[in-house]
């Protein structure tokens, strides 16, 4: 299976503003919202939009920069469960598809 990546674009459909991504090979999605777009709910609804085309019963990570608050309620906001560990110095979130 191939690694995949949605690129977010505004509203004109020109300029992107984020990506979503998984990786296949360890099963780990992320994320990256502009600066400008922060805040707004995005990355929360193209994480659930990808995350509901991934397979039922498969575990998934999330690894996230231990100051970045924003992003550790996201990930928890959508059923992430923190493990204590840490990958490449971020914290390590799992969550299984339902």
């Amino acid at each position: 299976r191939r690694d995949y990546m949605v690129i977010l674009k505004d509203e004109t459909g020109e300029r992107p503003i984020g990506i979503v991504h998984v990786e296949f090979t360890g099963w780990e999605v992320g994320l990256i919202i502009g600066e400008r777009h922060a805040g707004a709910g995005l990355g929360g609804q193209a994480m659930a939009l990808l995350l509901a085309k991934l397979t039922v019963g498969q575990k998934v990570r999330a690894v996230v920069h231990p100051l970045n608050q924003a992003s550790r309620k996201l990930f928890e906001s959508l059923g992430f469960v923190a493990t204590g560990q840490t990958v490449r110095g971020q914290l390590e979130y799992l969550k299984e598809l339902t």
